[in-house]
């Protein structure tokens, strides 16, 4: 049976109140456990509302535990408080060095590379895809004969829900307009955000930003040409974080739509 919007107000109001299982969850709508589990899912996925903590994982005892996402609920930790401040207050992609976050994650679960190509790195998402773009001009790139629009295509083919923030306004129009054809299905949506981050959360297992230095920005000699480094992040936590951030920016965004309709009354 399809989530009815009845049903997630009433799964959201359940576990607002307090963490609960899935076997309550279950319960509360009268449904199995198999589908109860599908549902909390699909809810984080389309609302970031709430998340899953599974304890005692890969035993037969095994619980899932759902809560929901508190508004406050980035303000844990000092460090990320202010990361997340720095993100917030900025606006183009040159306000915050990604390498903010990645010089916190350890290690073995993290990676970098002046190149990654970003067809790959669509491919892997199963589930969900969050964007934080500018303009969108990672739509008209190609790698090899392929465009990366065409590795989007293929996550609506598969049913991988996409959500992005972008900037909407008269230079990202054309842009825009090539994921429209593509929106019917309604798995792609896209809000209007000016954000200095420029990257992918794939799925909860994967982030990865790109960082660009200007030569122009520096004085002569500090930099000797415009570098771009891509940071590949595979700490749980910090995908974690990352979701949340992208979350908390969307959710009071204006949809596309909207502000379409705006600019062209212009």
């Amino acid at each position: 049976m399809a989530l009815t919007p009845e049903d997630t107000e009433k799964l959201l109001a359940f576990v607002k109140r307090e963490p609960r299982t899935m076997q309550d969850i279950a319960h509360l709508l009268g449904r199995s456990w198999l589908t109860a589990d599908s549902y909390v899912q699909q809810v984080k996925e389309r609302t970031g509302l709430v998340s899953v903590k599974v304890f005692r994982k890969g035993s037969p005892g095994a619980l899932k535990l759902v809560y929901y996402n508190h508004a406050d609920s980035l303000a844990g930790e000092d460090l990320r408080t202010e990361l997340f401040r720095q993100i917030r207050a900025g606006r183009r992609k040159t306000d915050f060095d990604f390498f903010e976050v990645y010089q916190h994650v350890l290690d073995e679960k993290k990676s970098s590379a002046l190149q990654a190509p970003l067809i790959p790195l669509l491919r892997q998402a199963s589930r969900s895809v969050l964007c934080f773009s500018g303009n969108l001009s990672f739509l008209t790139a190609r790698e090899g004969k392929q465009r990366v629009l065409s590795a989007v295509d293929e996550l609506v083919e598969r049913g991988v829900r996409v959500k992005v923030l972008c900037r909407v306004n008269a230079a990202t129009m054309s842009n825009l307009s090539l994921l429209r054809p593509l929106m019917g299905k309604g798995l792609i949506e896209v809000r209007h955000c000016y954000q200095p981050l420029r990257g992918f959360v794939i799925d909860d297992s994967l982030a990865s930003f790109r960082t660009e230095e200007s030569a122009g920005m520096y004085r002569a000699g500090e930099l000797a040409a415009d570098a771009s480094v891509v940071y590949e992040v595979r700490d749980a936590e910090w995908v974690a974080w990352l979701q949340k951030v992208f979350w908390q920016l969307y959710r009071t965004a204006p949809d596309h739509e909207t502000r379409v309709r705006q600019l062209e009354r212009l």
